[in-house]
């Protein structure tokens, strides 16, 4: 679930909205999601969890083995020498 489709909002109301806090961490405003407003009690209740675009793109639709591959460490790439 990206981030930028489900942004960070505060659920406070402002000029022309009715915005709703409900329990599991989204705001709306009426029928339509604003966004989170709460994360840590959002993936508690719903089990899910916000990646960047980058990161949802790599995982679902790369699948593994045909994008770059994800290192578990940080690589010293030395000096390219030209010949």
């Amino acid at each position: 679930m990206c981030i930028d489709r489900i942004p960070d909002v505060s659920c406070k109301n402002e000029a022309e909205l009715q915005l709703v806090a409900y329990a599991n961490g989204t705001c709306y405003n009426g029928t339509d999601l604003v966004g989170v407003w709460n994360e840590t009690i959002f993936e508690r209740t719903t089990h899910l969890k916000r990646t960047s675009a980058s990161e949802e793109y790599y995982r679902w639709a790369c699948g593994p083995n045909r994008c770059m591959t994800q290192s578990n460490k940080i690589v010293i790439i030395e000096r390219q020498t030209y010949h």
